[in-house]
């Protein structure tokens, strides 16, 4: 059964469950709420939508806000028996961060944990293992990520780290964290003002910087969600660099030159490789001369 309402600049569809689903849900409350952003990605939503579709876990809710021109999205779930709460968002908020913020006012749970359309869990028990995590006495939780190529070839593993610590300082370069890889509490995403509509690439990131400086954290090591390379802040970095800067003064162009010293170290290693292989060559050239 679906129930819809409308309100000034999107209309909201909650997607209800079969009663013997609902009797599980309700001894099972929601304490997880997983938000999903979608803007003309079918393809991309779909691998989000099967990974959440095969959890063993039943007791969270999806949240999705679909931006798209096409009514894909919403055929997709509408027409599915996933098991668990379903609140679709038809929306057209200007960019990523609104979108994100829209999905943050309509959770129900307590925690909240943005996968966005192509980000896929790696396994059926991710779920299960992420909410072992949450307890009370903690603001958030961030664990590994790995990032994958169009064809699915693992290219990065990112595991959370937060030396140094203090956001003001300039060598802390964005904790190390990706949104995919943190779940927080919803209350105090919600004291941050949630995510920075100002900005385009890094509003993410200095979300979760405000949220790790300020309040306890807990991290992990397992991996549990791939995502995608190819995103707007990795073909934009220039602009995320100076996104950084306007809310860490500095830090933005210190990162960029840490990577412009690691480029220029690994452009050094290549040249000698080709030097060395060029002067193998000559070397075999000459034997093979000398022999004739």
């Amino acid at each position: 059964m679906r129930q819809s309402k409308s309100w000034s600049g999107y209309t909201q569809t909650r997607i209800c469950m079969r009663d013997s689903e609902a009797s599980i849900a309700m001894t099972n409350p929601t304490q997880l709420s997983i938000v999903t952003v979608v803007k003309d990605d079918i393809r991309g939503f779909r691998r989000t939508f099967e990974s959440l579709s095969c959890q063993t876990i039943r007791n969270f809710e999806w949240v999705i806000v679909d931006s798209s021109e096409l009514d894909e999205v919403h055929k997709l779930v509408a027409e599915s028996k996933l098991g668990f709460p379903v609140n679709y968002i038809n929306s057209s908020p200007n960019g990523i961060y609104p979108a994100m913020n829209l999905g943050l006012r309509q959770c129900v749970g307590d925690w909240v944990w943005y996968l966005n359309a192509g980000d896929i869990l790696t396994s059926p028990d991710a779920i299960t293992e992420a909410t072992g995590w949450l307890k009370d006495d903690i603001g958030s939780v961030a664990f590994a990520v790995q990032h994958v190529d169009a064809v699915g070839r693992i290219r990065a593993v990112t595991t959370p780290k937060l030396t140094p610590r203090n956001l003001h300082d300039a060598e802390y370069i964005v904790a190390n964290i990706n949104h995919q890889g943190f779940i927080s509490k919803k209350e105090l995403i919600i004291g941050q003002d949630g995510f920075d509509e100002s900005l385009k690439f890094a509003g993410d990131g200095k979300l979760l910087d405000s949220l790790v400086t300020n309040f306890s954290i807990e991290l992990h090591n397992d991996i549990l969600v791939s995502f995608e390379i190819g995103g707007a802040s990795t073909l934009h970095f220039r602009a995320l660099l100076n996104e950084i800067d306007s809310y860490r003064p500095f830090a933005g162009r210190l990162l960029q030159h840490r990577l412009a010293k690691e480029n220029m170290i690994l452009r050094n290693r290549l040249r000698r490789m080709k030097i060395w292989f060029l002067a193998s060559r000559i070397r075999r050239a000459m034997r093979k001369n000398l022999t004739l």
